[in-house]
């Protein structure tokens, strides 16, 4: 989580993408223009020269699939090793006791 100590544990998130607006509406933009152009008939035909994706979504759902995977298998790997890091080497201070910056 990029805010450890909000009390909004599920809608954190929301916050965080909101604050930089320039970069959330960027995304937005991009993500409903695509429709647009690949779907409307004369506009991907005649202007963007493009034709409608069709068993591509295929392909677009299994590589969604396999970045979600490999997200979530680095998570795990990165807590087990500061898990046995920390184990190792009691010593060392946890992030969350680290102060922050101003």
């Amino acid at each position: 989580r990029m805010q450890p100590k909000s009390k909004k544990y599920f809608t954190q998130w929301m916050y965080d993408v909101w604050r930089n607006k320039f970069l959330f509406w960027s995304v937005m933009a991009g993500w409903i223009t695509m429709f647009p152009i690949l779907y409307i008939p004369v506009l991907n035909d005649v202007v963007f020269k493009h034709k409608p994706i069709t068993w591509e979504w295929g392909i677009v759902a299994v590589e969604a699939v396999l970045f979600f995977i490999g997200v979530e298998a680095w998570k795990w790997a990165k807590r087990v090793f500061f898990r046995r890091r920390a184990r190792k080497n009691p010593q060392l201070i946890p992030l969350e006791q680290i102060p922050e910056l101003p």
